[in-house]
């Protein structure tokens, strides 16, 4: 799991501009969870005829990623061996009026309430580690420029 954590981090996190990043995460079910659609399943199927959609499934621990036209939506779906199953994390680049982007997180979780916490919370973790990794990075370059 760790693995796809971070590809899905660094797949947002090096298509966003040079920015301070800031993560809102939600997990609930139903409509209310600011992914768009009322289930998991539903997301997964219109996800995938999408146009411009890039969907891949890693190995050997089956999530399901699907990187919407342009790469700056991710959306990471569990596979069935994880304990939040079925749940889908979507994170989204978005860029302020100012030119400073964040990625905002939400999340739709139809497992038990404790492993939903703590996927949220693991998407949460990776986002900030990889933000802070991105900003270092940015700032070497600045540095040696």
């Amino acid at each position: 799991m760790t693995r796809i954590l971070v590809d899905c981090a660094l797949s947002i996190a090096l298509a966003a501009p040079a920015a301070l990043f800031a993560q809102n995460a939600v997990a609930a079910d139903g409509p209310s969870s600011g992914v768009g659609f009322r289930s998991v399943s539903e997301a997964l199927a219109a996800l995938k005829t999408r146009p411009g959609a890039k969907v891949s499934v890693t190995q050997p621990d089956g999530w399901t990623i699907i990187t919407e036209q342009g790469g700056a939506i991710v959306w990471s779906f569990t596979p069935a061996t994880h304990p939040a199953h079925p749940a889908v994390v979507r994170r989204a680049i978005v860029v302020d009026e100012d030119g400073n982007a964040r990625i905002e997180m939400t999340g739709l979780c139809q497992g038990d309430k404790p492993s939903c916490d703590r996927l949220m919370k693991d998407f949460r973790d990776l986002t900030e580690r990889s933000s802070r990794a991105l900003k270092e990075r940015m700032k070497s370059a600045d540095e040696n420029k």
